[in-house]
């Protein structure tokens, strides 16, 4: 699969300009080794809604101040989502993130951007496994490309029938941060992470991943 080099302009402070494409790989993880847009009429938050949880941390609810650290190992952050709704990750140490609201569930954590066609080329296959994985799989999008309008953002949860949460980047700074700082992302869209127990087992940061790839990496997990 092609890949497409971005450099959102968040992460120019602290990312450094890859001019490559890289080969394709994935690479598994041990434990050693290892937005707001405004709640708009014309989106409905017609996805599966991250299930309620009673809070076991300290959170801040201010998206432009720093997340406040947690007593377990990270930092919690509270992010919008482009329908409307809260979801929660916490960074893991240098393990993963939690989704408290997806506890038990394998997530694939995905970075992609409106304008990039090798991000829409991998939609249907995470569409793919979503149907064929209900009970087991939870997908969470950053959207790393500039602000989308309400009015783009609700043409693409249509026109690619997207029901999982969507988080503009610039709600998620520092989740960016972390993810270039931790694992050494540069960029490169799509870009994606599949966890599971708040461990990051696979990570396929080269432009995307095929169905077959994706789908036997997930049933390595169950």
């Amino acid at each position: 699969m092609k890949n497409k080099l971005i450099v959102p302009t968040i992460l120019l402070s602290y990312m450094l300009l890859c001019t490559a494409c890289a080969q394709k790989q994935s690479q598994k993880y041990s434990i050693e080794n290892i937005s707001q847009i405004s709640n708009s009429s014309n989106i409905s938050p017609t996805y599966d809604a991250p299930v309620a949880t009673t809070p076991t941390v300290t959170t801040t609810n201010n998206y432009n101040h720093a997340p406040t650290p947690t007593t377990i190992d990270g930092i919690n952050h509270q992010l919008p989502t482009i329908q409307g709704d809260t979801i929660t990750i916490i960074e893991n140490g240098n393990v993963g993130f939690d989704f408290p609201q997806y506890k038990g569930k394998i997530v694939i954590f995905e970075i992609f951007g409106k304008d990039c066609e090798y991000c829409v080329e991998e939609m249907p296959i995470i569409n793919k496994i979503k149907r064929e994985f209900p009970n087991r799989v939870k997908i969470v999008a950053i959207q790393g490309q500039d602000r989308m309008s309400p009015s783009i953002a609700a043409n693409i949860l249509h026109q690619h029938n997207i029901h999982y949460p969507i988080i503009e980047g610039d709600d998620a700074k520092d989740i960016l941060r972390f993810l270039a700082d931790t694992y050494a992302w540069r960029g490169i869209l799509p870009y994606i992470l599949l966890i599971k127990d708040g461990t990051t087992e696979y990570t396929f940061p080269d432009g995307g991943v095929g169905y077959q790839e994706l789908r036997e990496s997930i049933e390595s997990l169950l």
